[in-house]
């Protein structure tokens, strides 16, 4: 199976949250994975010039975005960054040129 069968199925599957959080990744913004203090993972979106933050993407988001290679992290304690991977770069490129949405800029 050719990679834009592959990315045009995974476009299909994702909800408008996580092809918003692609856009938003791709557009500037970055994201981080914290844990509080029980343990719990929790993920914000920061816009990169702000440095604020600009959204709390749910973790259910997150992983679906991870199991389908769409997302990366560097894997650092006490706070991951995530980041697109080849794949979610290339959708995240197809979703931006089929969408006029642009990420919120703070």
């Amino acid at each position: 199976m050719s990679l834009s069968r592959i990315l045009a199925e995974a476009m299909i599957a994702l909800t408008a949250a996580q092809q918003q959080l692609l856009r938003d990744l791709s557009g500037g913004h970055h994201l981080k994975g914290h844990r509080d203090i029980e343990g719990q993972k929790v993920f914000r979106l920061y816009h990169t010039a702000a440095n604020k933050i600009v959204a709390t993407p749910a973790l259910a988001d997150i992983e679906a975005l991870r199991s389908a290679g769409l997302l990366d992290s560097n894997m650092k304690f006490p706070a991951a960054r995530f980041f697109l991977s080849p794949a979610g770069r290339q959708l995240a490129a197809t979703l931006a040129n089929s969408s006029p949405q642009e990420p919120d800029n703070g």
